[in-house]
Formats: C-alpha cells, sequence, structure tokens
C-alpha cells in the first residue's frame, strides 16, 4: 500500500519513477547522449540557434518529446521550445532543432521523455 501511494504521488508531482526492467512495457525510454549547439556557451545567445541532439531510445518504439529550457543568469527560465519525434526501439537519432533565443538567456539544457 505504500509503495502504491509513493508511486502515485511522484507521478502527479512529475517526478521520475524508475521501474527498473520494466521501461520496455511502458515505452520509449530516451536518453541525451550529446548536444551541439551553433553559438557558444561562454557568449551571449542571440537570435536563432541550431542544437544538435543525439538522442538513445533503451525502450520501445514511441513518439519522445525533447524540450529545450533557456535560463538567465539568475537560473530564471526565460523561455522553453519542445519537438516530438517519433523513434524506434534501441535507436539512436541525430535531431537538429532551430530554436528562436530569448535575449536574456544566459544557458539552456535539453531533456528528452517518453510523450
Amino acid at each position: 500500500m505504500h509503495r502504491r501511494s509513493y508511486l502515485r504521488g511522484v507521478v502527479a508531482t512529475g517526478g521520475i519513477v524508475s521501474l527498473a526492467g520494466c521501461t520496455e512495457l511502458l515505452g520509449p525510454d530516451p536518453s541525451i547522449e550529446n548536444v551541439d549547439g551553433d553559438q557558444s556557451i561562454s557568449g551571449a545567445f542571440s537570435g536563432t540557434m541550431d542544437i544538435e541532439v543525439l538522442v538513445e531510445n533503451g525502450g520501445r518504439s514511441g513518439d519522445v518529446q525533447i524540450t529545450i529550457t533557456f535560463e538567465d543568469d539568475e537560473g530564471t527560465v526565460v523561455g522553453r521550445e519542445t519537438r516530438e519525434i517519433t523513434i524506434d526501439s534501441n535507436e539512436s537519432r541525430r535531431v537538429t532543432v532551430s530554436v528562436d533565443v530569448p535575449g536574456d538567456a544566459d544557458v539552456y539544457t535539453v531533456e528528452a521523455d517518453a510523450a
């Protein structure tokens, strides 16, 4: 009973639950293996930016959402872009995402989740 309550609570708050060995039953299990942007991280971002992402799927085939989050120098989220792709089981794929960079962005992060 405690386990079910815990899992329900984590899912409701958007947490990540690892069900050791069960991800193939649930759908895609994506991970980001590499990220390359066409602008320097140490410099100020501006305009449009192409970000190349290597996504690996260790789960079943399905839809994966790639989220790029921009933050200012204080860690405040100033922008977010998402793209959805369909990826096969055990596939690795390079995806190029063109994004409009917020003027006050200093850093960005890239995440992949089952959609």
